[in-house]
């Protein structure tokens, strides 16, 4: 387990850096910079490592109790969430096999549990549109690895060390993440769209917490915003139809119009040239829209 999954994490985060890969679909539309801190502390560093490790590990756990609630959870996951079909089939077909486990105690049935929960646990953290590309597959395979990572753990240590090096593994990522938000290159950038123009550059996300927006006279001004905070304030039904591919970076954004065209042409145009810049991306550009979870 440690050795095939450290050499599909060092793999994976290889062809990632190497060949500057980006997931092709983002399910950001429903995050802003209200949810900053429970995103990046609460939920990855308290509430993950110990609700995660029950739900996908919690089989290679001593406890009796602990074992009792990865069932438990594990089935009741199923009804609280809408998953796929592929993955509530992988997902059963985990549960049948620990039992095989349990009751026979065949060594191999827990090897091939231990790689069922790593799958299930390296789908779940990505949408089926996501899935559906041979370009998210290295980001698959980091969290597969990491499946396999902490179930060693557990099973070498104990449950409570697998939920301390979960945290500590999100926390890795989180300061990963917080770099690239906070060190960014703050060039100005240029676009056009028609009469439209656009002016717009990255800010530190601790450069300041004050923001601020303003949209008349066919001229939008954003200061230290997110873009979903953007298209909030502009309409917020274009949530419906696009997802922000980089969120919780936060811009300036300056939007002006030639001419006079309506306040809803002036959107159409803002959010053209905001997909022209991949700052957002048309849902619909992914392919056929189908819900994992």
């Amino acid at each position: 387990m440690i050795v095939s999954g450290v050499l599909i994490l060092l793999t994976s985060l290889f062809f990632t850096i190497y060949f500057d890969l980006t997931l092709p679909y983002s399910k950001s539309r429903f995050e802003s910079t209200g949810t900053f801190f429970v995103k990046f502390f609460i939920a990855p560093l308290l509430i993950a490592p110990v609700i995660e490790e029950l739900l996908f590990r919690g089989f290679l756990s001593r406890s009796k109790v602990v074992r009792a609630l990865f069932l438990i959870l594990g089935v009741g996951a199923l009804f609280f969430f809408n998953f796929h079909w592929v993955l509530v089939t992988v997902i059963l077909l985990t549960y049948v096999v620990y039992l095989s486990y349990f009751y026979t105690k065949i060594e191999w049935l827990l090897d091939v549990t231990i790689l069922l929960s790593a799958i299930v646990f390296g789908s779940v953290h990505y949408s089926a549109e996501e899935l559906n590309f041979l370009q998210t597959l290295p980001f698959f395979l980091v969290q597969f690895s990491g499946g396999l990572i902490l179930s060693w753990v557990i099973y070498t240590k104990n449950f409570l060390a697998g939920v301390i090096s979960h945290a500590v593994w999100n926390l890795i990522i989180v300061l990963i993440s917080l770099y690239g938000l906070q060190f960014v290159d703050t060039t100005a950038s240029k676009a056009a769209y028609g009469q439209s123009s656009m002016v717009y550059e990255k800010v530190p996300i601790f450069h300041s917490s004050v923001s601020s927006f303003k949209i008349e006279d066919q001229e939008l001004i954003a200061k230290n915003m997110t873009v979903f905070d953007v298209v909030k304030y502009m309409d917020e039904r274009y949530l419906d139809t696009f997802n922000i591919t980089t969120p919780y970076m936060k811009y300036d954004i300056h939007i002006s119009s030639k001419g006079n065209p309506g306040a809803s042409d002036f959107n159409s145009n803002a959010m053209r040239l905001l997909e022209q810049e991949k700052l957002l991306i048309k849902r619909d550009s992914v392919g056929k829209a189908f819900v994992w979870r």
